[in-house]
């Protein structure tokens, strides 16, 4: 039985996922940040296992210190992880807000913290696949890749800066292919606009509204993370894909030099973690 770890695993296409991979047969791994929501996705993914309960863990990626806690929990009871789904989001409410690490709240919550999971879990992934939950909101990305975290003046609108965010999930899933490939595969995906009041804020929901195909459920939406999950689904390391086919990305989320470039600056920014 193949191990699955789902970050924001507790709604919307991380939940659609869990369900989907515990009824394929995975053995799958929650984490969420909600005690609640997380109770009632542990409810569903049992339900689509079989009766099998799915083991959970709360982590709030807004707090670096609690990532490297349930990065440690899961090492230490995970020996070998076939998957992980970085897919926890986040969107601040207001530009400019600032995590108690010190970063940009939507850049730590999108990037960095999936970044030092990743980092954390890397031996235990051996042989695995890394999926990241990127999106076409970073066409308006202006991301420094030097200085990702910075907050203030660069994310005038909190969408900028979740643009940017979107912008460095493709940055690093390029880079890690680099460094990381072929031991584990790491790809991104678009998972088209999933309804929600989210996307309805969102400035990609009038694009949507002119290209229907751009709108979709959560089960929809996670279907192509669920295909780039299965090991005879043969993805290339560092691809980026919507719809099981590869999707385009503009020239600054896959530019190997910003790539490089970010890397570094997020191993700077999660200071303490020594690769």
């Amino acid at each position: 039985m193949r191990v699955v770890v789902v970050t924001g695993g507790s709604s919307g296409i991380g939940l659609a996922a869990a369900t989907a991979l515990a009824r394929n047969g995975d053995e799958v791994v929650l984490l969420g940040s909600h005690p609640g929501r997380l109770a009632k996705a542990v409810e569903q993914v049992r339900d689509a296992a079989g009766g099998l309960a799915p083991a959970s863990y709360r982590a709030d990626f807004a707090h670096l210190d609690q990532v490297r806690a349930v990065g440690d929990k899961l090492v230490a009871a995970y020996p070998r992880i076939d998957v992980l789904v970085n897919n926890a989001g986040a969107l601040a409410p207001y530009p400019g807000a600032a995590t108690a690490d010190g970063n940009d709240l939507t850049m730590q919550v999108n990037h960095l913290a999936g970044f030092l999971l990743a980092h954390l879990l890397r031996p235990a992934l051996a042989n695995g696949r890394l999926i990241t939950t990127a999106s076409l909101a970073e066409a308006w990305g202006w991301l420094d890749p030097k200085r990702p975290a910075v907050t203030g003046g660069r994310y005038r609108s909190r969408w900028l800066a979740y643009g940017a965010s979107k912008q460095a999930n493709i940055l690093f899933t390029v880079e890690a292919a680099r460094r990381w490939a072929p031991a584990i595969t790491p790809t991104c995906f678009f998972p088209g606009l999933v309804r929600s009041r989210f996307v309805r804020r969102s400035p990609l929901f009038a694009l949507g509204s002119l290209i229907p195909v751009l709108v979709t459920s959560p089960k929809r939406g996670a279907d192509t993370l669920v295909w780039l999950a299965d090991p005879a689904t043969d993805a290339r390391p560092g691809g980026y894909y919507f719809m099981r086919s590869e999707f385009f990305a503009t020239k600054r989320a896959t530019n190997a030099t910003r790539a490089h470039d970010l890397w570094e600056a997020s191993l700077a920014a999660i200071a303490d973690y020594q690769p």
